[in-house]
């Protein structure tokens, strides 16, 4: 226990320093874009208790973000649909909690990689304020947004939605209407992107 909180501290430490040194990458889309320029959407299916979606995200979103973040034509979005229960639920409005303080991405990678060294421990309460706290936000706000339930509603919709496409494996993603099943190599994403672009 020990060791994984020495881990968990250091993951946290680091995540801080990237924050203030303007190393981090750029947040991903959290809700539908609201300009008409947008002509490719990417929309992730995902849960913060898999395997292959934490593959995803610290494998594949960051190639995508480099090359489209600043493409007013794409957009992408990550939906956290969560279907291994009320861990997964609340640590998806977390998330999105996290993301109206402007810190999104930050919080996510850094409970993400904390979740990847000790399991469902590091979505405890006590997990996700210390992981809050790091961070800088306010935390008061922060546990007032998830004991609210201001983000229930959302996550719930994003799971009926993933039952209504028939979405039996996580990551699923789709590039407009193509679905892209797994954790697959940059290039497939890219591909499918690109010819979406030139259509």
């Amino acid at each position: 226990m020990i060791k994984y909180s020495l881990r968990l501290l250091l993951v946290l430490s680091l995540v801080a320093v990237l924050l203030i040194a303007g190393c981090s990458r750029p947040a991903t889309t959290t809700q539908p874009p609201t300009t008409n320029s947008v002509k490719v959407k990417v929309v992730i299916y995902s849960d913060p208790q898999c395997h292959a979606c934490y593959r995803l995200t610290t494998e594949v979103e960051p190639g995508l973000v480099a090359r489209y973040g600043n493409n007013p034509q794409v957009s992408i979005e990550t939906k956290y649909a969560p279907f291994m229960g009320q861990l997964s639920s609340t640590t998806s409005q977390a998330i999105l909690c996290a993301g109206d303080q402007g810190k999104y991405s930050v919080f996510r990678d850094a409970i993400l990689a904390a979740w990847d060294l000790q399991g469902a421990a590091a979505y405890s309460q006590s997990a996700l304020d210390a992981a809050a706290g790091s961070l800088g936000l306010n935390l008061a706000t922060f546990d007032s947004c998830i004991v609210t339930g201001k983000y229930r509603q959302t996550v719930s919709d994003n799971l009926i939605a993933a039952g209504q496409l028939n979405i039996d494996q996580y990551p699923t993603i789709f590039v407009n209407d193509v679905r892209i099943i797994g954790v697959q190599p940059l290039d497939v994403f890219t591909s499918a992107i690109d010819a979406a672009l030139a259509k």
